[in-house]
């Protein structure tokens, strides 16, 4: 893919990928953000730890957007196992025994979790978003049936891209002062 800033391709992270993965998610934490990017940006919500991030990478290969050495965009699947250790995610994760999608509770499928996807500014409506989610359906066919994840409500971009690419809304729920909305993707 050809943007002004040279090519971008989508791979695998390696170990000198997570602290520029953790870069780019400080860069677009809400909390570092003004109130008119949040509404027309969007942002990222949980705060990874560089030790967490190598862990989940070991396990399960973030996929990365990398523009020359900089990474430009992350999707970091997340096996369930993982996501228990963020506490921002503990009632996400309690609904999954709840929340039913075409007559099964989540918790019934093969899932993992979209720990978190973020484009840089500058990178944003390329087709990055598409391309990562495209890559995490191919790494986990055969293996998992449904990508779970939650978008904060105040967040319509994101939840936007991720209805356009076909995840389903299965649930909405408050926790944190936030209303979440929980949507599935299908692997196959």
């Amino acid at each position: 893919m050809n943007t002004a800033t040279g090519m971008v391709r989508i791979c695998a992270a390696t170990e000198t990928d997570i602290e520029k993965i953790l870069r780019l998610q400080e860069r677009n934490l809400a909390r570092n953000l003004t109130a008119e990017q949040i509404a027309s940006q969007g942002f990222v919500t949980v705060v990874n730890t560089l030790d967490h991030l190598q862990r989940m990478n070991a396990a399960e290969p973030i996929v990365i957007a990398k523009s020359g050495d900089a990474v430009v965009g992350y999707a970091f699947p997340m096996p369930v196992e993982f996501g228990r250790e963020v506490a921002a995610l503990q009632p996400f994760i309690e609904k999954f025994s709840e929340v039913a999608y075409n007559g099964k509770v989540l918790s019934d499928y093969r899932h993992a979790i979209m720990g978190q996807i973020c484009i840089a500014e500058g990178f944003r409506g390329i087709g990055l978003f598409d391309k990562l989610y495209a890559q995490l359906k191919s790494q986990f066919k055969g293996r998992y049936d449904l990508i779970i994840t939650e978008v904060d409500k105040a967040n319509p971009r994101s939840l936007r891209a991720h209805l356009r690419i076909g995840h389903h809304i299965v649930h909405e729920y408050e926790s944190h002062g936030a209303v979440w909305i929980i949507t599935v993707l299908s692997v196959d």
